[in-house]
């Protein structure tokens, strides 16, 4: 049975190389022109334990990592029972383990049903005895998969030899002789099971994709938007984003420091875009519970400042290792007082870079701090990306755009104290850093007056409320972010926000094809939310499906706060397994409406 769309999971434990083993694959499949997805997850402990990760490769473009999975390659029956609620097995679905495996077949986590190939391997076996190192068992099993399902063979050599280019040739060859040993058991044994095993259909290899991860495209984004100073504390699932600048922002003149905590981090980048330079820094729902206070400082003394939140599973510590929607609420209003801010909301991998640029241009040209919100889904997903939409269409279509910070001109600088808080018509005013002649000033949390010195006059506080406020109004207006998908003439609406817009998009497709049309809204600028276009989508349609991933319905409880939401037309669909929004049950849900508008 050839595929052109082909959805597999690998299973096991610490040790196993079950990610090498999927990023392997991934990378050669992207080398040969190929649309690829991978969706990491991994147990709850700091280091070992169990993992899994979950692929999709097609030939054409991916919206979502698929539902059901074809393939499922299991290093270890006891690890998947731990997954076995993100994995799951289509009916017809291939296994493969391996006959070493401790778990008898009675003491199976699934049932194997009669329509499922069951492929049992002996993978220690082959690695420890043929090629003499038990360690390469993840490689002889990437050789079984190229020989029963038909990944691709050149690609996978190319990643074996690239992986290891920096070891002795010795250690190449040992591991180009494993998928050689693990493909010719395949090859022998591949009559013995069913003839319709999905196979991979033969396709002409186009140009290379990049392999990048979200978190990686937020990285590269706050560089081409002149990023200098970093600081963060690692916390999963956003510290990939410090790592990946710790190697490279210095190339560029940077600075990357790790903080001893979420405090001291935004602390460090508040303190360094006060002294001049852009400045970020990244974490998860606790550490921005931690920021609150310093996200607060930041908009009270108006200083640029980006923090990315790449959200996990809550509350508390809750489930580091799973995606989740979960905080948006608390982006929206996590200081206390009125303190005016910035929520994006990135949609992709290649739109975190995107949004990340738009961070950055927004809160150096208003002076206010972004929060820019990916989540795990997104943020640690392995995706394919064609060069050009990266690395040319962002220029070409003018997203990448850097800006200066307004300072004060000669003639503010004359006579009087400098006004760094002076009374503008868009609330923005010029901001000197420390080194300009005759321009230093107070910066501080406390309510001042417009030379920033602190006062307790609740005149001046109205004053100086309207001014930072004022800025929201420009923002909303030059930044209404709002993305369109589907039939504009379709009764039924969905509004869904962030990582939510590829599986709903697949939805969408899939439905179109059986004669049902929707259309879909998604904002990426949050807070400012531009709420007339949102309330024209709403007032346009029969009925609107509310989605995000969250147990309270987050999204649809911050669009009651900024919109009309007739009752009778809202449909609220949320959803906290902490997985993607699941395209079976939005397709439900919109056969409902549409049986219901019928």
């Amino acid at each position: 049975m050839e595929c052109r769309d082909l959805t597999l999971a690998i299973v096991g434990s610490g040790g196993d190389g079950v990610i090498s083993a999927g990023e392997i694959i991934v990378k050669a499949a992207a080398a040969e022109g190929l649309h690829c997805f991978l969706l990491k997850s991994f147990g709850p402990q700091i280091r070992g334990g169990e993992s899994s990760c979950k692929i999709r490769l097609s030939v054409e473009p991916l919206l979502s990592i698929g539902e059901e999975t074809q393939i499922l390659l299991c290093y270890s029956w006891g690890d998947y029972k731990r997954f076995s609620e993100e994995i799951r097995l289509a009916p017809n679905a291939v296994i493969v383990s391996d006959t070493d495996d401790k778990v008898g077949d009675e003491d199976l986590p699934i049932e194997i049903l009669g329509s499922q190939t069951w492929i049992k391997c002996p993978l220690n076996q082959l690695a420890s005895v043929e090629i003499g190192n038990a360690l390469t068992k993840n490689i002889v099993s990437l050789g079984v998969m190229e020989g029963f399902f038909r990944l691709p063979e050149k690609g996978i050599a190319g990643q074996i030899t690239k992986r290891f280019s920096k070891k002795k040739q010795d250690l190449i060859d040992l591991n180009l002789g494993a998928i050689a040993v693990g493909r010719k058991w395949a090859e022998d044994y591949i009559h013995d099971f069913s003839p319709e095993l999905p196979r991979f259909a033969p396709f002409e290899p186009g140009e290379a994709n990049l392999v990048i991860t979200g978190n990686e495209a937020c990285a590269m984004g706050a560089l081409w938007s002149g990023l200098k100073f970093f600081a963060g504390y690692p916390i999963t699932p956003a510290t990939d984003i410090m790592e990946w600048l710790e190697k490279r922002l210095p190339r560029f003149d940077g600075t990357m420091i790790q903080a001893e905590d979420e405090i001291a981090s935004c602390g460090m980048a508040v303190g360094a875009s006060f002294a001049g330079v852009k400045a970020m820094t990244a974490t998860s729902g606790p550490g921005i519970s931690l920021m609150s206070e310093m996200i607060g400082l930041a908009s009270m003394a108006e200083v640029p400042l980006v923090v990315v939140n790449v959200q996990r599973g809550g509350p508390s510590t809750g489930i580091p290792t799973k995606t989740s929607q979960s905080d948006l609420l608390q982006a929206c209003y996590c200081t206390h007082g009125d303190a005016p801010h910035v929520v994006l909301a990135a949609t992709d991998v290649k739109d975190c870079a995107f949004i990340t640029t738009q961070a950055f241009y927004i809160s150096e040209k208003y002076q206010v701090p972004v929060l820019v919100l990916l989540d795990q889904f997104v943020g640690q997903r392995v995706e394919s990306v064609p060069r050009r939409e990266l690395l040319e269409k962002g220029i070409e279509e003018g997203w990448i755009r850097k800006i200066d910070r307004i300072t004060p001109d000669a003639a503010r600088l004359e006579g009087e104290r400098y006004q760094r808080y002076e009374l503008t018509e868009n609330g923005v005013s010029p901001m000197s850093f420390p080194g300009i002649a005759n321009a230093d000033y107070i910066a501080s949390g406390i309510e001042h007056n417009e030379l920033g010195y602190p006062v307790s006059d609740v005149g001046i506080h109205r004053v100086m409320h309207a001014k930072r406020y004022k800025k929201m109004d420009f923002i909303k207006d030059e930044m209404k972010f709002m993305r369109h998908y589907g039939d504009e003439s379709a009764r039924i609406g969905l509004l869904v926000w962030g990582s939510s817009k590829g599986p709903a998009r697949q939805a969408m497709l899939q439905l179109e094809e059986e004669g049902i049309k929707t259309r879909m809204l998604i904002p990426s600028c949050l807070m400012p939310l531009h709420e007339d276009s949102v309330q024209q989508f709403i007032d346009s349609c029969d009925k609107v499906i509310v989605a995000d991933s969250s147990y309270s319905a987050q999204f649809l409880t911050y669009l009651k706060t900024q919109v009309t939401l007739p009752a009778q037309k809202i449909v609220d669909l949320h959803f906290v397994d902490g997985m993607p929004l699941p395209v079976k049950e939005l397709k439900a849900k919109i056969k409902e409406v549409h049986h219901e508008l019928a």
